[in-house]
């Protein structure tokens, strides 16, 4: 029981120790969302003499044109939670001067989403003069390469020539095997292998064995000092000749997003016992969705599932103002056409189960409002644009 009981606290601190030390450093892209719009957000974060620094990048369009805000961030991080707050404008190209004293404040958790980094949380502003404050959401994914990732923010950087931020999209490092010259890696890690054939015709001086449907040859004779070590040879090609080692190949294709995020494996939803009725037919246009569900009016304790196309992808979540988010990455195998089913899981305190799901599709943003009971659950179907 000590022992078990050992196990279980070294497995748990070392899990820990794991989750806490991720290194948020790096290029994280999302958006920003509010009730009545959502607007693309990008967040670097560096570190230097142990201070976090931070820059943050929004896009807007008015009357058709993208209106852009970079500032500088004050940011604090410590056990998984992210403190953001606007600290000086460096640029930004509105038609009139920007209001004074307008300060944003963002509060994020950081969460793991099977090998994707996740930031997720809520921010508002101050009141001022002429303007109510504002609040909203955030949600954003670390790039993995932001080497290669053409980020808006970049350019910026570049441009205010703030080299401190700059350093999270240099290239990554190749590993030293990848350059290795080939003369080294035979005498490091090939086999050594006698050039003089081993003579089979004494059975005395040999021993025969079977190692996955191949004869090896052992040669059984004790070694002399100084000299090689116990030749192997593979039969029944003769050991006749040496060849050279393959060289590995460096890995610079880093995996993609979508490999990294399956769908989660949660118990099946039982949706043949309800009717499904569907609300509402929505065309998406890229390969990645993020779903954001929220209750629609007042908290009553509204609990829902989410199925897309059989599969469960949010399992028993209390609906609040809190966004519960989900990316979902449309892989071939899921059609051209898919299904998302809302499953009340109860009534809430007022009947029946409502809520309010946001679909971000890239810049795209649709917004439904649905309803269920324990007879009848919404559906919605999402259709690939087959014209790109």
């Amino acid at each position: 029981m000590q022992k078990a009981f050992l196990f279980f606290v070294s497995t748990f601190l070392g899990s820990t120790f794991i989750l806490y030390a991720q290194d948020i450093t790096g290029l994280w892209t999302g958006y920003l969302s509010t009730t009545e719009k959502t607007l693309p957000y990008e967040v670097v974060i560096s570190k230097k003499n142990n201070e976090w620094i931070a820059y943050s990048h929004s896009t807007f369009n008015v009357n058709g044109k993208d209106i852009i805000s970079v500032k500088k961030l004050k940011a604090s991080y410590e056990m998984r939670h992210l403190i953001l707050e606007d600290e000086d404008l460096l640029k930004n190209n509105f038609e009139k001067s920007a209001p004074k004293k307008i300060s944003q404040t963002t509060e994020l958790d950081f969460r793991m989403n099977g090998k994707q980094m996740v930031l997720e949380g809520s921010f508002k502003t101050k009141r001022t003069r002429t303007l109510r404050p504002a609040e909203g959401v955030i949600i954003l994914y670390k790039n993995p390469d932001p080497f290669n990732a053409k980020a808006r923010i970049q350019t910026d950087l570049e441009e205010l020539k703030l080299n401190d931020a700059l350093t999270v999209f240099k290239p990554l490092p190749v590993m030293d095997v990848a350059i290795a010259e080939p003369e080294k890696l035979k005498t490091t890690t090939a086999p050594i292998l006698s050039t003089k054939p081993i003579d089979i015709t004494e059975p005395a001086a040999a021993v025969v064995t079977n190692t996955k449907k191949e004869t090896v040859v052992v040669n059984a004779k004790p070694a002399v000092k100084n000299n090689p070590p116990a030749t192997v040879a593979v039969a029944p090609k003769p050991a006749t000749t040496t060849s050279k080692p393959t060289i590995p190949k460096p890995e610079t294709e880093l995996p993609t997003i979508t490999a990294a995020i399956p769908l989660p494996k949660l118990r099946t939803v039982d949706l043949a016992s309800r009717k499904i009725e569907v609300i509402d037919d929505i065309t998406v246009y890229t390969d990645s969705l993020v779903f954001s569900l929220y209750d629609n009016g007042e908290i009553d304790g509204d609990t829902v599932s989410v199925v897309l196309n059989g599969k469960t992808i949010v399992l028993k979540q209390r609906l609040s103002t809190r966004a519960i988010s989900q990316t979902v990455y449309l892989t071939p195998e899921l059609g051209d056409s898919l299904q998302i089913v809302m499953y009340a899981e109860n009534l809430g305190l007022y009947p029946p189960n409502t809520g309010l799901l946001i679909i971000q599709d890239g810049n795209r943003r649709r917004e439904v409002r649905f309803s269920g009971d324990l007879n009848k659950s919404a559906a919605i179907l999402l259709r690939r644009n087959k014209s790109k």
